[in-house]
């Protein structure tokens, strides 16, 4: 017995990807986060902490760019590097390309919980 199957590429350009990411604000985001779970946004921003591990890296960047070049307003962002990519440091500024996860709840080193819109990012650009 012998089937056959057709396979169709499921990757996005990443040129497609970023042209159909929409910029929101950060207050709009955190206030109704129900209305825009997996929707592709683009935010640009500060990166204030880095965590890596085997399967990519977990950041905090700030998103509203204040006076005095002070950003503020921290979203989670989960990204995969590429092969061979450059990493991405603390007070790097990137723009990240990707889809809204919702709000994230975590637990500072005072114990106290806080909560930030999450972003699972597909593409970076540096700078």
């Amino acid at each position: 017995m012998t089937c056959t199957l057709d396979i169709a590429c499921t990757t996005v350009d990443p040129e497609q990807f970023k042209a159909s990411c929409v910029s929101y604000s950060y207050e709009e985001l955190a206030r109704n986060p129900d209305s825009y779970i997996g929707q592709n946004v683009v935010f640009r921003g500060e990166v204030i902490q880095v965590l890596e591990d085997a399967s990519g890296v977990t950041m905090r960047v700030n998103v509203t760019e204040g006076s005095y070049g002070i950003w503020d307003d921290t979203v989670m962002a989960y990204y995969s590097y590429d092969e061979g990519e450059s990493r991405i440091l603390e007070d790097d500024i990137i723009t990240m390309y990707g889809t809204f996860g919702g709000l994230y709840t975590y637990e500072s080193v005072l114990g106290a919980s806080i909560t930030v819109p999450l972003m699972y990012v597909e593409v970076v650009e540096l700078g």
